[in-house]
């Protein structure tokens, strides 16, 4: 199973893992799969080289015929959580955000947000365009952090040390955000080998994703070497990888629909789309669709026929004792196994909560845990503002 960190352009970046999680998010979590350049507030954001949002004069064009904010931030957000769900049996949102409906509410108001920022060079019309080269895009470039030309980022005109909110303000279209912070600094875009916590870490461009060791690596392709710190990109599983014996395994395609044959251990075949909320059932050696479960439900294994997860940016605890294998663990570095203890789903803080980043609860997108200096593990569920940042 290709396992990547989770994350999301208007989205938390989430230690506390939406869908489910062992060990209260521990490093041997497994979770629905989210677009590679999905997190934080950094290039993942679409930008633009003209000047501020323009008016709205209600029919979604401005005097000079320019798009709004508001139907280029509607657009935009309709466009992304359509894809989205397009890409994962229509599961994405409903991890995430409980509805698609609120993922294209949640994401306009982002949007709107993002524009807001001092001396950005994004633009309606910037989101416009990003919003109709989504509709094309591959499900392979949405998840391995490749996106579109019209929503690559652009140039700011803020220096590298700059405080930035977005990319946008930055010369080098790159905003550098902690994990659990709103305001960043402009930093060159990151490369392969440079250190990294989340995804976001790594520019959310140019296909690189955070391994386990935590460095910015390329996803591998199909046939490629793979093991637990040089993933398999989108679609993906990496088979036959032991890591104990140093042995790498190779990028082969993953069972993309119900009734398809697998591997739960992954060893000799592969095991089942997790971007498309397929699991690999070890009774059958049969891709079977996971069950989305709401707050206080029981998930995290194999219940009545199928893996169950948390929705609505629900975080799973599973008893640590009960957590499944890590890559790391046993001779063949399989794929975490089943839990004989079932978890049970937290539901997300609501804005202004508290929230943790290390535990449960996590966040409803895009606000995010943001922890003060000092605040250990314990934070308050935020919505960015880029205000605070100035």
């Amino acid at each position: 199973m290709h396992h990547q960190k989770l994350a999301f352009p208007l989205i938390a970046s989430l230690v506390l893992c939406a869908g489910w999680t062992i060990s209260a998010c521990s490093s041997t979590s497994t979770a629905a799969i989210g677009p590679a350049g999905d997190a934080g507030n950094d290039a993942t954001q679409p930008t633009g080289d003209d000047a501020g949002p323009a008016s709205d004069d209600g029919g979604g064009t401005t005097p000079d015929g320019s798009v709004t904010l508001a139907k280029a931030c509607g657009d935009w957000a309709q466009a992304r959580c359509t894809r989205l769900d397009s890409c994962s049996n229509a599961t994405y949102t409903v991890v995430h955000y409980g509805s698609q409906a609120t993922c294209v509410t949640n994401s306009t108001a982002q949007c709107t947000t993002d524009l807001a920022a001092s001396q950005t060079a994004a633009t309606p019309s910037y989101f416009e365009g990003c919003a109709n080269a989504m509709t094309t895009e591959s499900c392979s470039d949405l998840f391995n952090a490749n996106p579109p030309a019209a929503c690559t980022p652009l140039a700011g005109p803020g220096a590298v040390g700059a405080t930035c909110f977005v990319a946008a303000q930055c010369q080098s279209t790159y905003c550098a955000v902690a994990q659990f912070a709103t305001c960043g600094t402009c930093a060159a875009v990151p490369k392969s080998g440079d250190a990294c916590v989340v995804d976001a870490d790594c520019g959310s461009r140019n296909q690189l994703t955070c391994s386990k060791a935590g460095t910015c690596v390329a996803y591998g392709a199909s046939g490629g070497s793979c093991d637990k710190d040089d993933p398999c990109g989108s679609g993906l599983t990496c088979v036959g990888a032991k890591p104990l014996k140093a042995i790498a395994g190779s990028c082969m395609p993953s069972g993309s629909t119900v009734g398809a044959t697998c591997d739960a251990s992954e060893e000799t075949a592969a095991g089942c789309d997790a971007e498309l909320s397929l699991a690999c059932d070890p009774a059958t050696s049969l891709c079977i669709a996971e069950a989305l479960v709401g707050a206080n439900a029981t998930c995290g294994l194999f219940v009545d026929g199928g893996l169950s997860r948390c929705e609505s940016a629900g975080t799973c605890l599973i008893p640590t004792s009960d957590a499944g294998t890590d890559d790391d663990a046993g001779d063949s570095g399989a794929a975490p196994v089943a839990n004989t203890t079932p978890g049970s789903c937290v539901a997300a803080a609501a804005n202004g909560a508290a929230c943790n980043s290390t535990s449960t609860p996590g966040c409803i997108p895009p606000a995010k845990c943001v922890i003060a200096d000092g605040g250990a593990d314990q934070g308050t569920c935020q919505l960015d503002d880029p205000t605070s940042c100035l």
